[in-house]
Protein backbone atom coordinates (compact mmCIF):
# COMPACT_ATOMS: atom_id res chain seq x y z
CA UNK A 1 0.00 0.00 0.00
CA UNK A 2 1.05 3.92 -0.58
CA UNK A 3 0.04 6.25 1.60
CA UNK A 4 0.20 9.73 0.46
CA UNK A 5 -1.44 13.16 0.88
CA UNK A 6 -4.03 14.52 -1.37
CA UNK A 7 -3.36 15.33 -4.55
CA UNK A 8 0.57 14.26 -3.89
CA UNK A 9 1.88 11.14 -6.43
CA UNK A 10 4.56 10.37 -8.42
CA UNK A 11 2.76 11.73 -11.72
CA UNK A 12 2.01 14.87 -9.84
CA UNK A 13 5.96 15.21 -8.99
CA UNK A 14 6.95 14.27 -12.24
CA UNK A 15 5.00 17.10 -13.61
CA UNK A 16 5.75 19.71 -10.95
CA UNK A 17 9.69 18.75 -11.11
CA UNK A 18 9.62 19.04 -15.19
CA UNK A 19 7.98 22.50 -15.20
CA UNK A 20 10.43 24.15 -12.31
CA UNK A 21 13.58 22.93 -14.76
CA UNK A 22 11.63 23.84 -17.52
CA UNK A 23 12.37 20.63 -19.12
CA UNK A 24 9.57 18.83 -21.40
CA UNK A 25 8.17 15.65 -19.91
CA UNK A 26 8.82 14.57 -23.58
CA UNK A 27 12.87 14.83 -22.93
CA UNK A 28 12.55 12.83 -19.52
CA UNK A 29 13.57 9.01 -18.63
CA UNK A 30 11.03 7.58 -16.05
CA UNK A 31 12.31 4.32 -14.29
CA UNK A 32 10.13 2.57 -12.18
CA UNK A 33 9.61 -1.30 -10.74
CA UNK A 34 6.04 -1.68 -10.14
CA UNK A 35 2.75 -1.02 -12.20
CA UNK A 36 1.97 1.89 -10.40
CA UNK A 37 4.79 3.72 -11.43
CA UNK A 38 3.57 3.53 -14.66
CA UNK A 39 1.27 6.65 -14.18
CA UNK A 40 3.84 8.65 -14.05
CA UNK A 41 6.22 7.00 -16.83
CA UNK A 42 3.73 6.87 -19.46
CA UNK A 43 4.13 10.98 -19.28
CA UNK A 44 7.73 10.78 -20.04
CA UNK A 45 9.33 10.55 -23.51
CA UNK A 46 11.55 8.02 -22.36
CA UNK A 47 10.73 4.74 -20.19
CA UNK A 48 12.48 1.97 -18.41
CA UNK A 49 11.65 -0.99 -15.90
CA UNK A 50 14.34 -2.94 -14.03
CA UNK A 51 15.02 -6.19 -14.27
CA UNK A 52 12.94 -7.53 -11.07
CA UNK A 53 10.13 -5.28 -12.45
CA UNK A 54 6.67 -6.72 -12.09
CA UNK A 55 6.14 -8.10 -15.80
CA UNK A 56 3.16 -6.01 -16.45
CA UNK A 57 5.44 -3.12 -16.58
CA UNK A 58 8.11 -4.56 -18.22
CA UNK A 59 5.39 -5.34 -21.15
CA UNK A 60 4.52 -1.38 -21.28
CA UNK A 61 8.16 -0.56 -21.21
CA UNK A 62 9.13 -3.00 -23.90
CA UNK A 63 5.86 -1.61 -25.93
CA UNK A 64 7.62 1.78 -26.32
CA UNK A 65 10.04 0.41 -28.71
CA UNK A 66 13.49 2.86 -29.21
CA UNK A 67 12.20 4.86 -26.18
CA UNK A 68 11.61 2.00 -23.33
CA UNK A 69 14.26 -0.36 -22.26
CA UNK A 70 14.28 -3.57 -20.04
CA UNK A 71 17.41 -3.18 -17.69
CA UNK A 72 19.15 -5.10 -15.30
CA UNK A 73 17.53 -5.96 -12.09
CA UNK A 74 18.23 -3.55 -9.03
CA UNK A 75 21.16 -6.26 -7.26
CA UNK A 76 22.97 -6.15 -11.05
CA UNK A 77 22.94 -2.40 -11.21
CA UNK A 78 20.63 -2.22 -12.82
CA UNK A 79 20.02 1.39 -12.66
CA UNK A 80 24.00 1.72 -14.41
CA UNK A 81 22.81 -0.49 -16.91
CA UNK A 82 19.41 1.69 -17.80
CA UNK A 83 21.73 5.06 -17.35
CA UNK A 84 24.30 3.20 -19.95
CA UNK A 85 21.98 2.42 -22.46
CA UNK A 86 20.22 5.80 -22.62
CA UNK A 87 23.91 7.22 -22.68
CA UNK A 88 23.11 9.46 -19.79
Amino acid sequence: MIITAPGVSKKHAAVEIAESINVPLRSILGIGDNLADWQFMELCGYTAAMGNATDDLKELVSARGDKGYVGKSIDKNGILDILNHYAL
